[in-house]
């Protein structure tokens, strides 16, 4: 019981933190199976019965429902506690999440941004925040954030793949991507699909250089 107390917690803290670029579920699947997380479910559920009011249960079952991919529910429940707690951060947390699950991604922004007001964000929060405007097609908007990772964290590679992601839609094959991209080999060389992504990069510019000398 205890055990699952402190790990439901952890997620409902946890559950937002996206993979920014790439197509990873807020949590890995090894955080627990889809059958751990009906168990955990019914646990709360039974929790909630006995105390219906108790808000770190009804956060609990929010944050749940998020990892089951209930999402409607998860957010919904999330903003049932944000109108009595408006507040309560990690509320704002799960609401992001399901929102962007959703893909109402300039939602998703509104509630990160709300949770920066209440806590200082971190740069994962950050990389979220970016991978939900350049989702939205707000490229500029998430250049600036991922900037603000890079400054935390030089050597962050998911910032660097972001940011050469974001100049790519910008302004197509560019010198700026090229060397986001160099860099995210450089500091993870066993990245085989950064390889491949740079690869295409410069065949990508050479024929647009090529293509602008004739």
């Amino acid at each position: 019981m205890l055990f699952n107390r402190l790990f439901i917690l952890a997620l409902s803290v946890a559950i937002v933190i996206a993979v920014a670029g790439s197509s990873e579920p807020a949590l890995s699947s090894e955080a627990a199976t889809h059958e751990q997380n009906l168990a955990m479910l019914k646990e709360i559920e039974a929790d909630l019965a006995k105390k219906p009011d108790d808000v770190t249960y009804q956060l609990q079952h929010a944050a749940i429902l998020g990892l089951l991919h209930r999402d409607e529910e998860a957010v919904a429940e999330a903003n049932k506690l944000l109108l009595r707690n408006p507040k309560l951060r990690d509320a704002y947390l799960v609401r992001a999440d399901g929102e962007a699950n959703l893909k109402r991604y300039d939602d998703a922004v509104v509630s990160l941004d709300m949770v920066f007001r209440l806590s200082a964000p971190t740069p994962k929060l950050l990389l979220s925040k970016a991978k939900y405007l350049s989702n939205a097609k707000r490229y500029p908007e998430a250049i600036e954030t991922v900037n603000r990772v890079i400054e935390l964290e030089p050597s962050n590679v998911r910032a660097y793949g972001r940011r050469a992601y974001c100049y790519r839609c910008l302004f197509g094959p560019c010198d700026k991507a090229l060397k986001d991209m160099e860099k995210v080999v450089l500091l993870d060389p066993s990245d085989a699909k950064a390889k491949s992504l740079l690869a295409d990069l410069k065949k990508e510019l050479m024929v647009k250089t090529s293509g602008s000398a004739r």
